[in-house]
Order: structure tokens, then sequence, then C-alpha cells
């Protein structure tokens, strides 16, 4: 996983090695394989290198071929059939990823991002033409930012980098926080810096002398309708294609690792990723690394994590994470100069990148996103009828009744959100003071369609955000974090599936259950309560601590009683408001360390 940074200048003046260098320093915990920078008159570019897939081992970017100039952060992950479709010669040895995007763009030219698989972002340069393009994947999993600053355009994979020149702000941006204390994730480019925008996802950026113009290459497909399928072949289509996905993320340098709980979704990475084990690209064992608990045993899934490492053979890494809660202060709080700590439970991540890293993984697969995959599950009913089996469906309704009672039985079947559409709507963000509603006005137009919220749930800006926040914090270990769940051919087939692939018969993820039939332990296949982390959070935030988090948030300078009522803070904080309460009021003390610590 590395990074990039570079300056444009459209007037055509030579590009200041110096800030240039200042960009680049800001990106060094993501190139522990060291740099190299390029400059051609209103041009330079600098890349941190990491070398994680054997391809990769010792090249040198910005690569240059001919006339064009291409710095390249990420992994593709149809590397076969490019290689077959530009009918590449591995004579002279594999070529690298990088190369591969030269030569697509060679064949394709501007339109090559359609036909590239995996996470990226690059910046590529014509030079005789003085003319470039900037780009980010289709599902948003690498980053790339821009600052126009005068006549120089400067880009890099970090906010932070862009604010190491000299002419660019720290101001902050009022409306992304008033977003960010909504929980809420702009799709608009925005970032936390007034004066910086984010490239967004599934976008190719031309870049020249006059304005930027981004062009979309790929959207979420939406079907209107859908026919019913043949389970089986629908449960052996997604195994196929999520086995796939992780074969093809265990392309690595070293011995791979899995991020384990005890969960149905990281348990079957971990399953198809151990049946791959004996492939080279996986260089050894497949690791699980798993967090356990000790004292709070409601947090403990060793019930569950060990039967899978005996059954698929891996090799089991345990840490008891009994410590490792939120804290108020500290430098473990607050590492990431980008934007305020959004995850309560960083400690427990960054001991989980540090164990991969200890044990030899440069590459770490996580079952994270998978969740996102059943958002509108409540449509099997409508789903099931359309396809022509209205007597099953309400068959299936009536047995939702009998296991859950009326109330519930019919919300599950969408029926509640039904009765919802006839009702006034309740204040959106109770939390929020009136000027910070305000400024998320723009946002209050009508529900989408159904197809569209769900393609939204799954392959919009909000997961784009969760994934590529753990980016910096894993590079600080050394490691790769790579999410098979966010393979695009997989996301395409589940939003092409009916709901009640979904669920069915009381249970969520009814497909990924079936697919996974005699690969994992039927304790762990058939779970269907998940394991929470609040009580860690709790002990954090309302046990014997529980003042120093209050003196955080009355300090003179803070920021977030703009946006969130003191009085509602104030109730927080001795009972929780409920999981989207915890986060806002998680979201006002890490904003406020995040000021501190970055003289913000």
């Amino acid at each position: 996983m590395s990074a990039l940074a570079a300056i444009f200048r459209r007037d055509r003046g030579p590009v200041s090695e110096p800030t240039l260098s200042a960009l680049g320093a800001r990106l060094e915990h993501r190139g522990p394989d060291g740099h190299d920078m390029f400059f051609d008159g209103p041009l330079g570019i600098v890349h941190q290198h990491h070398w994680v897939t054997p391809e990769e081992r010792g090249e040198r970017q910005p690569l240059r071929r001919g006339e064009y100039v291409l710095a390249f952060d990420g992994r593709l992950d149809n590397r076969r059939e490019l290689l077959r479709t530009l009918a590449l010669s591995a004579s002279d040895g594999e070529p690298t990823d990088a190369e591969l995007v030269l030569a697509a763009h060679s064949r394709w030219g501007d339109s090559l991002c359609e036909r590239l698989i995996g996470p990226f972002a690059f910046i590529l340069f014509d030079l005789a033409a003085r003319r470039g393009l900037m780009a980010r994947d289709a599902l948003g999993d690498r980053t790339l930012f821009y600052a126009e600053i005068g006549p120089e355009l400067a880009i890099a994979s970090e906010e932070a980098a862009l604010l190491a020149h000299p002419g660019l702000s720290t101001e902050l941006d009022e409306t992304r926080l008033a977003h960010y204390f909504a929980a809420r994730v702009p799709g608009d480019g925005s970032s936390f810096f007034a004066g910086v925008s984010e490239v967004r996802p599934a976008t190719v950026t031309a870049i020249a002398d006059g304005p930027l113009i981004a062009t979309e290459f790929w959207s979420p497909p939406s079907p209107e309708s859908r026919s019913a399928r043949n389970r089986d072949e629908v449960s052996e289509r997604y195994r196929e294609l999520l086995a796939r996905s992780v074969r093809s993320r265990l392309r690595s340098a070293a011995p791979a690792a899995v991020l384990m709980s005890g969960g149905l979704d990281s348990t079957s990475i971990a399953a198809l990723a151990a049946e791959s084990a004996g492939e080279p690209s996986t260089r050894g064992p497949v690791r699980a690394i798993s967090w356990v608990f000790d004292s709070l045993d409601q947090c403990d899934e060793r019930a569950f994590i060990r039967p899978v490492v005996e059954k698929c053979g891996l090799e089991g890494h345990e840490f008891v994470a009994d410590g490792l809660g939120p804290l108020p202060d500290g430098e473990e709080l607050c590492l990431d100069p980008n934007g305020p700590e959004e995850n309560p439970y960083r400690r427990l991540k960054a001991r989980a990148y540090a164990e991969a890293s200890g044990s030899g993984s440069v590459v770490l697969l996580s079952g994270g996103s998978a969740d996102t995959f059943y958002a509108g599950f409540q449509r099997w009913f409508v789903d099931l009828s359309r396809a022509g089996a209205p007597l099953a469906a309400l068959g299936e309704l009536l047995a939702e009744i009998r296991r859950f009672g009326l109330r519930t039985g019919l919300s599950r079947a969408g029926f509640g959100q039904l009765r919802r559409a006839f009702q006034p709507t309740p204040e959106r963000c109770p939390w929020l003071t009136p000027w910070a509603r305000r400024l998320l006005e723009p946002e209050s137009a009508p529900s989408a369609a159904p197809a569209l919220a769900r393609a939204r749930a799954v392959a919009g800006s909000r997961q784009a955000r969760g994934v590529s926040l753990e980016i910096p914090h894993a590079c600080r270990h050394g490691v790769d974090l790579r999410h098979p769940y966010r393979d695009r051919r997989l996301v395409e087939f589940v939003l092409s599936l009916p709901a009640y692939e979904l669920y069915r018969g009381g249970r969520l993820k009814d497909v990924a259950r079936r697919a996974m039939v005699g690969r994992l332990p039927e304790s762990v296949r058939n779970r269907t309560g998940p394991t929470r982390l609040t009580p860690l959070f709790e002990r954090a935030l309302r046990g014997p601590a529980g003042d120093r988090w209050a003196r955080w948030l009355r300090r003179p300078a803070a920021l977030w009683p703009r946006y969130v009522r003191s009085e509602w803070v104030d109730a927080a904080l001795s009972r929780s408001p409920g999981p989207t309460g915890d986060v806002v009021l998680w979201n006002c003390l890490a904003l406020e360390v995040w000021r501190s610590r970055f003289d913000l």
C-alpha cells in the first residue's frame, strides 16, 4: 500500500522541489521501501514505495514510458484477464500492476478504468500534451485528494499531505463537520479541510490548463425487477465469486493473515483462504489474528474462533483485548492528522495490525463491509411475490409472525417501512443545534427508491469512507489491509439478487450461509446473534475514568457545541442514548482531541 503526491502548475512555471518534498514527507508512513521523485517543468511527482506483491519488489515509481509518466497506488485483482486481453508476455518477468495500467491506457485511453478491477488511485500525465488524469477505483477503496492553490494543482493520497503546501490553509469545512456530527458521510467530494477536495470513487478527472473535468466510469447496478433463480446455483455462484476475491487478495510476498472474529463473514474469508493455502501466491499457511477477552465474557468469541481454526487448519494468533478500550487522552487515541478518530475501537485495530506485522504478515484480509450486502432485506416479501410465488411469500410471512410476533414479523417483511411512509417525519438528528441542521438542509430530499438506496448502502460513500479510514493506521504497521467483500464483481452479483436470497426463515445472510455448507463448523455457520463490543465502550465512557471524558468535552475552546446541543451531551454522558447517540458523543470527544493534538 504505497502513496503518491504531485504538483502541476497550470501557468507552466517550475515546480518547487522543497514544496513537493514536504508533501511527500507527510506520506513517509506509507513508504517503508523508500521513495522516488520525478520532475519535468510544471510537473513534479513523488511516490512512496511499499512492495507487497511479488511482482512489484524493487519497482521504482513514478514509472515513465515514452511521454507518459504514472504514479500508482493499489492493486489489480484481474491481472490474469488483463494479461490475456493485452497479450502481454511474461518472458521478461511478470509486469507490475503499474505497468499493466500503462498498457491498459495505451490500448483503451481515458476509458481504461472500466477494465480495472481492484482498489487503486493513480495520476497519469502525458508530458507532450501537458494533460493528465487522476482516478480512483469504482468502490473508492484507495483515496486521492487535491487542492487548487493559485496556478497549482496539488494532489496527494492523504489530506494532511496537502496541508504541507505553504499556500493551503488548515481551515475546517463547516458543512463536512455538520455531516460528521449527524453520523453521515457526504458523497460530494468534501473533506474536513475547506481547501481540500476528494476525488470521488469511480471517477476519472481530466487535468489540463483549464477547469478539472470529472467523468464517472461505473455506477452500482440497481435492477428494477428480479426473477427467481435456482437457489443452489445462486449460492454456488456467490461462493465462487467470494473465493476468487479471496485468492486475488492473497497475492503477497509474505504469508497472509486474516483478521478473524467468530462471525460468519470473517470466518468465511478465513476458510476460503485456507483452501487456497497450497497456491504459490499464499506463501505459506494462513494466519488468523483474533482478539479475545478474559473479563468481558459478552465480548469474547473463543467458542467460535477456535473451532474454525481447527477445522480449517489455520495458524491461530489470539491476543487479550480487555485493556484496549477507548481512551479520552493519550497518544493512542488520535494518530491520524487527516481527521478526527471515527473508530472508538482504534486501539483494538492497531493491536491487530501490530500482531499481523509481528507474525511476519504484510497482508491482512478483513471481513468488513459484508453486512452492507443485506441492506434492504425487508423487501423479501415483495420480491418473492413478484417472482411468481405469492403463496410462498404469504407462508413465509405467517412463519415470521409466529416466530417474532405480529409487529416484528410485519416489520421484517417491510410493512413497517410502508407504515412509516404515511406518518409525519420526526425531527432528524435531534441532538444537532439549529445552525448545524441548516447546514444539512440540502440533503433533506425525499428517500431514494429502494433499489438505489440499497446500491448506495453497499457501494456508496459511507462504505468507501469506512474502508479508506483504516489505510493510514494499517500502513503505520507495514500492513496492507484487504477487503474481499469489496470486490466489484461480487458487489454487482449481490446487488442483482432478490431480497429473499438475503433473508430466509428468520435468518439474515441466507445466501452466505448456504454457500459455506461443509466449510465452516455448523455452530458458526448458523450463528444469528452478533457479538457487540459495546461493553468495552461503556466501561471506558461511563466507568471510573469517565470524568476525564467530560473534562475534554468542556474545554473552553471546544468546537462541538456549535453543532451538538450541550444539554444532549450532558444527558448522554450519564446514560447511553443508543448506538447512534454513542457515535455522536464519541465524535464530540474525538474532534477535540484531534484539534488539540494537531493544533487546528
